[in-house]
C-alpha cells in the first residue's frame, strides 16, 4: 500500500453495472410515464363517449329496477327515436332515466289516462299503468318542438317526467342507455 488507492474486486464493474441498471431504471420510468399518459388519454376518451349513472326509484319499473347500474352512450348521430331510454340532466341539477314517446314534431295528448301520440294510443308493452297528467305543468295537446323530446317512466303513477317538467331539449340529455347492470343479471336496451 504505497498511497494507492485499491480499485475494487472486479475492476470497475460495479460502476459499469451500476449505470447500466440506472439506463434501465430510466427506460421504465419513461415506458410507465408513457403507459400511464395512455390510460389517461383513454380515460377522457371514454368518459367523452359513455357515461355511468344509477336508478333511483321506480319510475321506470319493470324496464329498470332501483338500484340498477345503467351505461350510456353520449354520442347519438341518428338523433332520439321514440322507445330509445335516455338519461336527462335538468337544470335544476336533477337526473332523471326516461323513454323517449315524441319527438320533434309529434303532438302529444292525454286523455282517460291514455296517452296518444299524433292521435295514435301508445301500445308499448312497457307502460306499466295509465298515463294521468300532472296538474298545471303541461297543457294537452302539445306538439314537441325542433329539439326536444318528450320522455316519460314506464311506471306512470310513480314517474316525475315531461308531464311535470315538460319536453327534454336534446343538450339536456347525457345520453342513450345501451344496458343495466343489477346484482345478477345485465339487460341490453
Amino acid at each position: 500500500m504505497n498511497g494507492q488507492e485499491q480499485e475494487p474486486k472486479g475492476g470497475g464493474n460495479n460502476s459499469t453495472r451500476s449505470r447500466r441498471l440506472d439506463g434501465y431504471k430510466l427506460g421504465m420510468l419513461h415506458d410507465a410515464r408513457k403507459i400511464l399518459l395512455m390510460v389517461i388519454a383513454g380515460l377522457l376518451v371514454l368518459s367523452l363517449i359513455f357515461g355511468v349513472s344509477r336508478v333511483d326509484g321506480v319510475s321506470m319499473l319493470d324496464t329498470l329496477q332501483n338500484g340498477e347500474l345503467v351505461f350510456y352512450t353520449r354520442l347519438n348521430p341518428g338523433g332520439y327515436r321514440k322507445g330509445d331510454i335516455i338519461s336527462i340532466h335538468l337544470p335544476s341539477g336533477e337526473f332523471y332515466i326516461k323513454r323517449v314517446v315524441a319527438t320533434a314534431g309529434d303532438e302529444v295528448d292525454l286523455r282517460d289516462g291514455v296517452l296518444y301520440i299524433n292521435g295514435v294510443a301508445e301500445t308499448g308493452s312497457y307502460v306499466r299503468n295509465e298515463t294521468l297528467p300532472e296538474t298545471g305543468s303541461v297543457t294537452y295537446p302539445l306538439t314537441v318542438a325542433e329539439g326536444d323530446v318528450f320522455a316519460l317512466g314506464d311506471n306512470r303513477l310513480e314517474s316525475v317526467d315531461s308531464r311535470s317538467f315538460g319536453p327534454v331539449n336534446e343538450r339536456q340529455i347525457s345520453g342513450t342507455i345501451r344496458f343495466s347492470v343489477g346484482a345478477f343479471w345485465i339487460h341490453f336496451h
